[in-house]
């Protein structure tokens, strides 16, 4: 994922502070070259509040961990909570996205003005293990540092097939982005 912050108390930075102090884990991995723009200190903010961060593909070879391969970027939005909901799409994580999709917005030439509309899934069951997978895999691939134990994977597929056959579905729940300013 890319990611900017956005003013003080309104942007997904402050949201994942507070959901730190609440308790909740956060595991984040970020490709280094679209969130060039965010401010190394927010970053370093959610870490001094018990985050773990990752930079995709450091820009700078010298921080690179699995040799500096500059065009190799990460634009996959993965969200998993307690390994039992999933979140995947296109939904990026910057101001530049919440422009209503009207068409006075669309028919300007302003980049800053352009029209955005993006779609994400909401994924529940077992499917949601693959979407931890592929970020678990991920993080292992990019060399970040070793994650503390957890149950990554509280509905397998397995333990899926042995309950009922509610249990075994997946659930997928389209959401359409759009916000105003």
């Amino acid at each position: 994922m890319s990611a900017s912050p956005a003013p003080p108390g309104r942007g997904l930075f402050d949201l994942l502070e507070a959901k730190l102090r609440d308790g909740v884990a956060v595991t984040l991995i970020h490709d280094a070259f679209g969130s060039a723009p965010t401010p190394a200190a927010a970053f370093e903010r959610l870490r001094a509040a018990g985050a773990r961060t990752l930079a995709f593909n450091p820009l700078d070879p010298l921080e690179a961990r699995t040799g500096w391969a500059p065009n190799d970027r990460d634009h996959r939005k993965i969200m998993v909570v307690d390994g039992r909901i999933g979140m995947t799409g296109g939904i990026n994580l910057d101001r530049v996205y919440e422009n209503p999709c009207e068409v006075a917005a669309a028919a300007e030439q302003d980049p800053a003005e352009a029209c955005w509309r993006d779609a994400a899934l909401r994924i529940e069951g077992p499917a949601v293990a693959g979407l931890q997978k592929l970020f678990l895999e991920t993080w292992e691939k990019q060399r970040g540092p070793p994650l503390p134990p957890r149950d990554w994977f509280p509905v397998s597929i397995s333990a899926a097939r042995r309950g009922s056959a509610s249990s075994a579905a997946c659930r997928v729940r389209s959401s359409r982005a759009s916000t105003s300013r």
